[in-house]
């Protein structure tokens, strides 16, 4: 996680000074994104970035090669992609639990 609350997605934006950052495919193993998608599971790719302009175009290279994009919004977001990046590396790896994590919003709740 980043310093003083930040992700390390928008220390990148600070220091770029201007150019449009996008956070995605921080949720899928290498090898899931070495090839072409093909068949269920469709893996997600969470996407949040300041440009809408910027955002929506690494959501179509996303679903071009494949994968579901999630519109996770702006890039203070990230922080917790960043975390779930976290807790996924934790049980896909240290734990043998699979192979990512899946954002289900469910906007009939409540």
């Amino acid at each position: 996680m980043g310093e003083g609350g930040l992700s390390g997605a928008e220390r990148i934006a600070a220091a770029a000074g201007g150019v449009e950052v996008v956070k995605a495919f921080n949720g899928l193993k290498a090898e899931l994104i070495d090839g072409p998608v093909h068949g269920p599971p469709v893996r997600q790719v969470w996407c949040c970035g300041d440009s809408d302009e910027a955002r929506a175009r690494v959501m179509t290279l996303a679903a071009r090669c494949g994968f579901l994009p999630v519109d996770c919004g702006r890039l203070e977001n990230a922080l917790c992609l960043e975390a779930a990046a976290l807790l996924w590396v934790k049980l896909a790896y240290w734990e043998g639990r699979g192979e990512g994590l899946r954002l289900v919003l469910d906007a009939g709740a409540g």
